[in-house]
Parts: structure tokens; sequence; C-alpha cells
């Protein structure tokens, strides 16, 4: 059949209307796929979106859970919660002074462990607003409020653990900025930051919201892609300009349309669908695009790409600094306890044929911190981690794991080469100028040592606490200031450690007072019969009574010596304030040497102020603690004695006895060591000789005179002989808790 013929017009029409309508169709199909396009970008952009904020909000909650355990963890807190004398000033200055404090807390409170707080908001946090509750529920749990500005606030409470016996001493509370800490700790490429904020919707009546619930009650906006949005706003001017275009020319446009517009918009595409492959290299672009456009965005793409990898390189590189930076200590660039813990893992997950655990310590720290300024003592810090690492093989680190206590860590070495290693590295501290940085007193430094050996296999867990009994054993002697851990150091320490309950109630006394009872026994003056007792600590509990052998032993052992001072002059002041002392006597105080240098000991003492001018207060210190920091206590003592205290040096004949001291020494009374008695009593005629002229010698420089441990009418006689203006002893009396008068005064001394 043939096909009637048809007019050009009519063919010319067909051909433009087929033509629109393939123009028409394709239009409609590309519309519909790019708007796909957009739309699978924007979800995409959606989804990162969402998980950046997600994963920011939970590494936020991470971090402010870690930062909370490392402040838990603060040596300094559990100082404030054994003694909140300074709390207001430490947690308003020293804490929010520290490393421990971010910008983004709003409060810090202390909790005692049943829950009430250390102390209420000082005035000078009046204004502040407070989150944090008076009083908490034994292990409360933490949660978010949500304030009436629409802030949230994450509240958390850990516990504060005695460092020896793991016990709960308290708790700590903290209320951070939420959004702030978010904000600070995380960087966002996917999410505007502005447009975080949290869903009130989601919190109870009283404004809480549980951990579990943060991430449904987070509201955010993903951040504007304007390579998409050029993108389409590309697309939808062509399709304008084109279909006006195709009504004139729609074959033409047709035939174009393949070439110019569809087959780079496919290129560009795969593009973006490569770079997604492979994020962390850079896909191979197309150079040749007819169209000027469609090369631009294929360029900016690849600047988008390309600036993306190298921000991510350079926080990956800059994790990696913040890595390292995180595990060095910032005072003295040596490793920091974070990376001892770590270390210490590893080595736990090895077996170790021969392993050591070291550790240093600068005896009397405090006190020269207290003397010479923070300044100097951080010096001290800087110098000893250095002088330990310069002088320690290049394959072994040092660890700073307390104020100034550094850790070493030895593998595949014996006892003998590790002792010539640690000598090297004290004998370099001991010789280091210290002078240079102020110092008048030569510092000295003590070493624990303890070993796996293949003949002493300890647990390597132990080894921490045998290095810690060591030092602590080094402490002790003038001489071996390096001591390896062997079993009978426990044993020395007494099996008073070892008893569980008499542990318990010596450190329960120390740090409440409960069951210290204080006995008191006669000093008696030869001259005119006056007395004054010195007092002497007891425990007293409902079943025992313990004394003082078994409280020192643990005393020293936990370095308690300043708290139990404490407990000691509260509970003779009371024999003060109660007039239980009778008219014309006195009392004798024995302090220990960490309390004398304590920089608030005159402050401790000046309660006793007003008792001063009626009775005969004496503070008996020893010799080590006089002569081992001499001018520093001098000039303490000196001030003791114009406030109208009297000095006794306890002990003498123990100790140093140095001869050369006794013209300076700002104390009123000697009081000689029942040892030199017996030496007296029992020895040759040398030794006599020596002691009558020692004894004459404190007499004649004008030294009151006490002579211990008298109980015989003989050694009344050598008392005398001495030149005793004083005498102790239970020919006079015992420790009593009363103050009982001398037992026949009258008839015990000759007159």
């Amino acid at each position: 059949m043939m096909i009637k013929p048809r007019s050009a017009n009519f063919y010319a029409r067909l051909f433009v209307g087929v033509g629109l309508m393939i123009f028409i169709l394709i239009n409609l199909a590309f519309y519909y796929e790019s708007k796909s396009i957009k739309k699978t970008v924007d979800q995409q952009v959606w989804q990162a979106s969402w998980e950046e904020v997600t994963h920011g909000a939970n590494d936020t909650h991470k971090h402010l859970e870690q930062l909370a355990n490392e402040v838990s963890n603060w040596d300094e807190v559990r100082q404030q919660l054994s003694d909140a004398s300074y709390y207001f000033y430490w947690r308003d200055q020293n804490l929010r002074q520290s490393a421990y404090f971010q910008a983004y807390y709003d409060q810090i409170e202390l909790y005692h462990a049943d829950g009430r707080r250390v102390a209420p908001i000082s005035k000078s946090n009046s204004k502040e607003r407070n989150f944090l509750p008076a009083n908490i529920a034994v292990n409360k749990e933490d949660y978010f409020i949500l304030d009436g500005q629409n802030t949230v606030h994450f509240l958390q409470f850990k516990a504060i653990y005695d460092a020896d016996s793991r016990q709960i001493i308290g708790y700590i509370g903290i209320s951070s900025n939420f959004l702030s800490a978010l904000l600070a700790h995380t960087q966002f490429f996917f999410t505007q930051k502005s447009s975080i904020q949290f869903d009130g919707a989601q919190f109870d009546k009283q404004g809480k919201l549980s951990e579990n619930q943060l991430i449904n009650s987070l509201v955010f906006l993903p951040t504007d892609n304007p390579v998409n949005e050029y993108l389409w706003e590309l697309i939808l001017s062509f399709m304008i300009q084109t279909t006006i275009i195709m009504l004139v020319l729609a074959s033409v446009f047709f035939a174009l349309f393949s070439r110019l517009i569809h087959r780079p918009l496919l290129n560009v595409i795969d593009y973006v669908n490569r770079l997604k492959a492979n994020p962390q290299q850079q896909a191979e672009q197309y150079h040749h695009y007819p169209i000027k456009e469609f090369g631009e965005i294929n360029h900016a793409i690849y600047q988008f790409h390309q600036e993306r990898h190298d921000t991510q390189a350079q926080l990956n590189a800059q994790n990696a600094l913040l890595w390292t930076q995180s595990r060095r200590d910032g005072l003295t660039n040596v490793f920091n306890r974070r990376a001892f813990d770590e270390a210490w893992s590893q080595a736990m997950m090895q077996k170790h044929h021969l392993f050591a655990f070291v550790l240093f310590d600068c005896d009397f720290f405090k006190a020269l911190n207290d003397s010479y300024g923070h300044e100097v003592g951080d010096e001290v810090i800087r110098i000893t981690a250095q002088t330990i690492q310069e002088n320690l093989p290049e394959q072994h680190a040092v660890y700073r794991i307390g104020g100034d206590e550094f850790a070493v860590l030895i593998d595949n070495l014996d006892a003998t080469q590790v002792k010539e290693m640690i000598q090297r590295c004290l004998k370099a501290l001991i010789d280091y100028p210290f002078s240079q940085i102020t110092i008048r007193e030569k510092l000295s430094f003590s070493v624990g040592i303890s070993m796996i050996m293949p003949d002493i296999d300890y647990p390597l867990a132990e080894l921490p606490r045998q290095a810690d009994i060591a030092m602590y054993k080094a402490k002790q002697s003038h001489q071996d200031k390096i001591q390896f851990y062997c079993s009978q150091m426990e044993q020395d320490a007494d099996t008073v450690l070892l008893k569980n309950n008499l542990l318990n109630t010596v450190l329960d006394a120390i740090h409440t007072g409960r069951y210290i009872e204080m006995h008191y026994q006669p000093i008696v003056s030869l001259h005119d019969q006056h007395v004054y007792y010195e007092s002497l600590i007891r425990l007293n509990t409902p079943t025992e009574r313990i004394f003082p052998n078994d409280i020192f032993t643990v005393v020293n052992r936990r370095r308690l010596e300043v708290e139990l001072d404490k407990q000691v002059i509260d509970k003779v002041l009371q024999s003060f304030i109660n007039k239980r002392l009778p008219a014309g006597t006195g009392v004798s105080l024995n302090l220990s040497g960490k309390t004398l240098l304590q920089s608030d000991l005159l402050t401790l003492v000046s309660p006793f102020l007003p008792f001063v001018f009626d009775y005969k207060i004496v503070i008996e210190i020893t010799e080590t603690s006089l002569i081992e920091h001499f001018d520093y206590v001098s000039v303490l003592l000196t001030k003791l004695r114009a406030q109208g205290f009297l000095i006794a040096l306890d002990d003498f004949g123990s100790g140093y006895s140095s001869i050369r001291y006794l013209a300076n020494m700002p104390v009123d009374i000697i009081k000689f060591d029942m040892s030199l008695l017996r030496a007296l009593e029992q020895g040759d005629r040398k030794t006599q000789t020596i002691l009558l002229a020692t004894a004459n010698m404190i007499t004649a420089a004008g030294y009151q005179l006490v002579v211990e441990g008298v109980e015989t009418r003989a050694q009344v006689a050598l008392a005398k002989q001495l030149g005793a203006s004083h005498i102790q002893g239970y020919l006079y009396g015992k420790p009593s808790p009363t103050f009982n008068a001398p037992i026949s005064i009258e008839t015990a001394i000759d007159k």
C-alpha cells in the first residue's frame, strides 16, 4: 500500500512534533534522573551528618567519663576528702587552675561516702548556677539535665577510692555543659554546628534525661552541599534554555543532547562513584568536556575531594602528635602514668625470666616544696627525671607515676646489673649541684627495687607493692638508699600489718579520732618538785588496747604521721579546754618530723596559745627531724619559742648526737634517752666519763636536762650525778589516762 503523499509542511510539522515529543520525553527522563541523584546525595549528606553527630556525642560522652575518672584519681581530691580545711580555696583556685579543670565544666563538688556534700556552696560562688545536688544516693547514675535556658548539662558522679585499700572514701560530682564539650571535642564536616541542639520534649518533667536517651534528643541540620545545589541549578537552567531553543531547532537539540549533556553527566557521576569507592585515592578525572560548566563541576569535585583528603591527613598527623603528647609528662617530658599503665599492661601479658621494677623517690620533697616554693620543686622534679633518664641505657624509659615518684621497668638484667645501673643514677642525683637552683640542703633520694629472678619468682602483679615496701625501707635508712625487696621486709614491718582488723582500727582512729585515748606520764623536777606530763597515745577499743609500737608501725608504713599528730593535738587540747590539767603543771607533745616540716605548723598549734602563760607546754622533736633540716626547722622553732612554747630534743643519744649542734640548737630541754642511762649504769670508765662530760656541756649551755627511763633509786642518784633537772620513769609513775601525781615524790628524791 502506497503512502499517501503529504506536503512538506506536514512532514516538517511531523518532524518538529516528533522532535518535541522526543525532547519532552528526554527532558522528563533527565529531570527525574537528576532529581534522584540530588535526593541520593542529600540522603548521603544527611546520613554522614547523623553519623558525625552521634559519633561525636558518644565520643564526647566517653571523653567526659575519662576526664571524670582522671579527676577522681587525683591525689589532691583524696586529700580534700581527708582534710577539707581549705576545700573552698582548693575548689575555686587550685582545681580551676589545674590541668584537670576543663573550660566547659560548670561545677565540681566532692561528697562523703554517705552522699553528703563535703561543704556548702562558698560565698565566692553564690552567684554561680549550681546543678549538682546537695546530697546524692550511693552509686548514683549519671544523667543529663535541661536548665531554664534550654542548656543541657551532663551530671557525673564518680566514686573515689582509697589509694591503698581501694575502698570508697567519697564521690566527686561534675556538671558539664554538654553542648560546649561536644563542640570543643568534635570537628564537624557535614553538620552545621550552630544548628545542634536538644529536643526538650525528650526530657522528663524534672528536666532530666538518662544517658541512653541522649542520641534521640539531638536535633541538627546537615551542611549545605554547594556542589550538589550548583549542579541542580545548572541542570534546571540548562533545561529551560534548551527547551526554548528546541521549539525552533528540535531535531538539532535531540542530536546534541546526547553528546553535550547526557554523556558528560554520566562521566561526572562515574567520577563521583569512583571517588566514593576509593575515598583515600584520587581517581583519574575526565579532562575533555564540550561544555565548560561540566569541566568546572568535575574540577570542583576534584578540589573538594583533594581538600578533604589533605584535611584528613592533617587530622591524622595531629592525632598522632596528640597520641604521643598524651603519653608524655608535661613537666619533665618523660613518660607519664598513662604510658606507664600501658607498658605495665603489656609487661603483664609476657613471661619474664628476669624483670625488675624500680621506684625512685625524693626524700622530704613536700617539705622542700613548701620551703622553696613550687617553682623550685618543679625544677627538682625536672632535674630528677632528666638525670635518671640520662644515666639509663637508651632502651629503658623513665615513667613519672606520681608527684616525685619515678618508675623504671628493666628486662633481662640480673640483680647485679640492675644495682650497678641504679647506683649510677643515684650517684648522679646525689652529685647534682642543686645549689644552682637555690637549694641549700643536700637532697637525698630513696630507691626500692623488686625483681623476678630464676630463684625468686614473685607474681609480676606484686612487684609495684614490693618496690614500694623496699623504697620505704630505703627511706628509713641513712646509708643504704637502694633496697631490694625481700620477704623479711614485710616481717620487719611487723605482724600488725598482716592483721586486717588491727590495721583497720588504727586507720579508723587516725581518720576519725575514734578509740584514741591519751595517757600522761609525769616528768618530775629535781629542784622544786614541779611536775609536767608527757602525752602518749593509746587506742582503747571495746575488745583490746593497742600500744604505740603497733600504732606507729601502721602510721609509718602508710605515711600518716601528720594526720596522727593532728588527732593527738586535738585530744590534748581538749584536756586544756575541759580544765582536766592540774594548775601549775604542763604537757609535752611529741611531733613527728613530717609534721614539723608542714608549712601550717604554726597554725596547727596556735589553739594552745591562750594556755602558754599558765601552763608549761613543751613540743618534743627528734634529733633526726632537727638536724636533717636544721636551717628550716631552726627558724620555725625560734618562732614557736617566741610565742611561749618550750622545745625539747627527745631521745638524745639514740640518733645523730652531734655535739657541734648543741651551741646553736633552738631548744630548751634535752631528753637523755634511757639507753644512755643504762650505758652509764653498766659501762666502763671511758663511757661514764664521756657521758658525764656530755651532760655537763648540756647543763653548762643552759639547757634543762631530762633523764628518761628512771626505775630505781640508784638510777635517781646517777641522774643527779649527770646534773639532770628533771626525771621521768616508772619510779614516779606509769602513763595513765588521768593526770596522776608522781608516786612517793617525797621519799623518792633525797633532798
